[in-house]
């Protein structure tokens, strides 16, 4: 079985914007899954929509749950599920050969 975890590396923001103030902008991170002690992983990078001052949250008050709930529902269903599903791809292969191998992707610009 393999166990999924969501992580964030890092945030980009905003000093000022619409009265606002320090506004996450981005959010950089990783999904792993990990299965029989074998972790691969896939990074991300989501810009997210400036918040409303009704739904603002002040930087320091932030966690990591909040954060992720941001990104993921900003990537979608779709994309966030294609993620874990190939990461179940890369782990089943390196497992089915008994070692780890690098993988390697496409950069996302050259497309």
């Amino acid at each position: 079985m393999i166990t999924y975890n969501w992580k964030v590396e890092e945030l980009e923001w905003i000093n000022r914007v619409s009265g606002l103030a320090k506004v996450v902008s981005t959010v950089k991170g990783r999904c792993e899954g990990t299965q029989d002690d074998h972790t691969c992983w896939l990074t991300f990078n989501v810009a997210l929509d400036l918040p409303e001052s009704d739904s603002f949250t002040d930087y320091n008050s932030l966690t990591e749950e909040q954060v992720l709930g941001w990104a993921k529902t900003t990537l979608g269903t779709n994309e966030t599920s294609s993620m874990e599903t190939t990461i179940a791809t890369l782990l089943e292969e390196d497992l089915e050969n008994g070692a780890s191998f690098k993988h390697v992707s496409e950069l996302p610009w050259s497309n």
